[in-house]
């Protein structure tokens, strides 16, 4: 087939690639190349492959926003969505009565998770985390919480694992890698994004403090979320 996309795609587990390469018999259009690889480890990847000539790469949360930051290929995020969420916390036994269960990961996957979280009154401990260094200080701090679970991203669930924690690696669904592919080929790639950033000389608070005011506090009135999504002229 002509015109073909060429996509590099590069998955932060091992599950993801073998569900993307399941997927993607579906979409002959898309010329697909698989690696397995999180943060660093997905960026050189992607540095190593750049004599493939892709038009686009396609990752999920932290490498993906990584990714974004180094390379000059555009880049399409495979999401979490709410219902990829819900289905962890049933996994991890979250409920309104559970016991401690926890959550740690990238803002990508922690401002939805807060977001359902607060709707099903599910009283869950979530932390928000930038790199992997982070992660594993963070999940160091919480081994006297007796968590009965927690749930990570990828980079985090590594971690957890060496700490003894009882983890449970949040998965995106087919419906999630499904969108992916079909943001490339639609054309979907502009998009208007806001921000919620803390000012902590405005807030009064220090730099740590101003950054929770924003998860707690701003994203009751200013929700984060994807509210316009266009496929085929229609709005969703």
């Amino acid at each position: 087939m002509e015109n073909r996309y060429r996509v590099l795609g590069i998955a932060p587990y091992e599950g993801m690639k073998k569900l993307m390469s399941d997927l993607v018999e579906d979409y002959p259009e898309i010329d697909l190349t698989l690696f397995v690889g999180d943060l660093e480890e997905g960026l050189e990847i992607a540095h190593s492959n750049f004599h493939g000539s892709y038009d686009v790469v396609i990752s999920r949360g932290g490498t993906a926003k990584m990714l974004r930051r180094n390379l000059p290929l555009p880049v399409v995020e495979i999401p979490v969505s709410m219902y990829d969420l819900l289905c962890s916390l049933k996994l991890a036994g979250a409920s309104a009565r559970a016991g401690k269960v926890s959550m740690v990961a990238f803002d990508n996957i922690t401002a939805n998770a807060r977001l359902l979280c607060n709707l099903l009154d599910y009283d869950i401990d979530i932390r928000t985390v930038d790199d992997g260094p982070e992660a594993e200080a963070i999940l160091a701090g919480m081994q006297q919480d007796c968590c009965e679970a927690i749930l990570c991203d990828a980079v985090s669930n590594a971690a957890a694992k060496r700490l003894g924690f009882n983890s449970f690696l949040i998965t995106s669904g087919p419906a999630s890698i499904r969108k992916a592919f079909e943001h490339q080929l639609n054309g979907d790639g502009f998009c208007l994004v806001e921000l919620l950033s803390p000012c902590p000389t405005n807030l009064n608070m220090p730099p740590v403090k101003a950054r929770e005011h924003v998860h707690t506090e701003m994203t009751k009135y200013f929700p984060v979320g994807e509210y316009i999504d266009k496929k085929g002229g229609d709005q969703a």
